[in-house]
């Protein structure tokens, strides 16, 4: 009768374990790209049936209230037009203040939005944000209503 020595006996339990344990991770699969979107209005965002409609009325009051806190400030409505141009001001409770054309909404749960406003530049199709960043309104990656894009393009129009 043959007896295996200790050793082999050891490395033969080992090896049997060697395939136990915590199976490999799988690759962690990406997340969906976030959709954003430009609207000139509530009821343009409705009207797109991308998110639901108490969605794009909360989303479009942050916005507001974005606005009201981040927009810059003019003393004068001259002073405000010549900085954002010709009837792109709005009357504001401490002056004068740039004219919300657009709001740039993240289709997230919940969605967000930020106030969009005419570009002083002339070469973009687009508008900008509060933090003057450009958004180009020709962006194939964004969802742009048929009526944003169109104030985009006479924005680009005027003097």
């Amino acid at each position: 009768m043959l007896i295996a020595p200790p050793i082999l006996f050891v490395f033969t339990i080992a090896a049997a374990l060697a395939g136990c344990g915590e199976a490999p991770e799988a690759p962690a699969a990406k997340a969906a790209p976030v959709v954003k979107a430009i609207f000139i209005s509530t009821n343009d965002c409705i009207a797109a049936k991308k998110i639901p409609q108490a969605d794009c009325i909360t989303a479009i009051d942050l916005a507001l209230a974005t606005h009201q806190q981040k927009a810059t400030t003019y003393s004068s409505l001259q002073q405000c037009t010549k900085v954002e141009g010709e009837d792109r001001c709005d009357k504001t409770v401490s002056g004068y203040g740039p004219r919300i054309q657009a709001f740039y909404v993240t289709l997230t749960t919940p969605p967000t939005a930020e106030p969009l406003y005419p570009l002083t530049q002339k070469d973009t199709i687009g508008f900008r944000s509060p933090t003057q960043k450009i958004v180009n309104a020709q962006d194939d990656t964004l969802i742009v209503s048929a009526s944003a894009l169109s104030l985009a393009h006479d924005n680009a129009r005027l003097p």
